[in-house]
């Protein structure tokens, strides 16, 4: 059962949030920063809608495989590809897809960078697509 979600805006001061049903993980479908275009978060155009920087992979890390996730957006500072006296914002979009929690990681056991450390971290899921889960990278496929 794959379940899809529309691309979001979140602005600078907001936090990003993903949740699937029991069952289901995230799979982060996009991750734009920057100024793609006015709309909620960007109210004018001084000169820099356009400016953006592919964040995918910093989203997949933080939420692909796991069954809830959120961070705050101003934590994609560092990846500003606009001047920075403008305002970025995140448009990301995710599903959720059928996952199987077996293993559950502790501090120290594959998780150099592990957000969530003595979480159950979701690897089995029915799609085909790199993600990185606690800073590994895995292929995973149609059926596990």
């Amino acid at each position: 059962m794959l379940v899809s979600t529309e691309l979001g805006e979140y602005c600078q001061l907001e936090v990003f949030h993903a949740s699937c049903a029991p069952g289901h993980v995230v799979m982060m479908t996009s991750a734009v920063y920057g100024r793609m275009r006015i709309g909620r978060c960007v109210k004018q155009d001084y000169g820099f809608i356009g400016c953006s920087a592919d964040v995918l992979r910093f989203a997949d890390r933080l939420c692909s495989g796991r069954q809830i996730c959120q961070f705050p957006v101003a934590d994609l500072h560092g990846n500003q590809p606009c001047p920075d006296d403008l305002t970025p914002f995140l448009e990301a979009s995710y599903r959720c897809v059928a996952g199987n929690c077996k293993t559950a990681f502790t501090p120290g056991h594959m998780s150099p960078g592990n957000m969530y450390p003595g979480r159950a971290t979701c690897i089995r899921i029915h799609i085909r697509r790199r993600i990185h889960v606690a800073g590994y990278k895995l292929l995973v496929r149609d059926t596990c």
